[in-house]
């Protein structure tokens, strides 16, 4: 790692001279974990592809549990939010709707880890990665019927 300063600043720069409009510049990017870079607030157009990233994700959020099987549960709780929660915002509403509506057999999980984007042969967390799409996967074959069997 060690690009993270480098594309913090990048991301900065940009967001000055669009004319972003920050409560505190010291927020716009941060590092949560080594090899992420995340952006908190929307100041980035959707065609923004920066010199120092591997990849942009829109619209990710962090999850964390024990277990794999948690780990899957709280990928479909911000996937499509858990309406006795309360608090299920538009975006989550969308989400669910559009995946409901999927034809059948129309959706695979692919999940990634960085190590993927930098053509390693043998990634770190590829297989946990992938134990996490296939539990997930069967999660949501039991509740949405556009669901691949298999994981990507």
């Amino acid at each position: 790692h060690g690009y993270e300063d480098t594309l913090i600043d990048e991301i900065k720069r940009y967001a000055s001279l669009a004319g972003a409009k920050c409560v505190d510049r010291d927020f716009v990017a941060t590092s949560p974990y080594p090899g992420l870079v995340r952006v908190d607030i929307d100041i980035l157009p959707k065609d923004y592809d920066p010199t120092y990233a591997l990849q942009c994700m829109p619209q990710c959020v962090v999850v964390s549990s024990e277990s794999i099987k948690g780990i899957a549960r709280e990928v479909l709780s911000a996937l499509i939010g858990d309406e006795t929660e309360g608090g299920v915002d538009e975006r989550t509403r969308l989400s669910r709707k559009q995946l409901l509506k999927a034809e059948k057999g129309s959706l695979i999980i692919h999940p990634l880890v960085p190590g993927m984007c930098k053509g390693q042969t043998k990634p770190v967390m590829q297989h946990r990665s992938s134990k996490i799409g296939e539990e997930l996967s069967k999660i949501l074959r039991t509740n949405i019927s556009s669901c691949e069997k298999n994981t990507k």
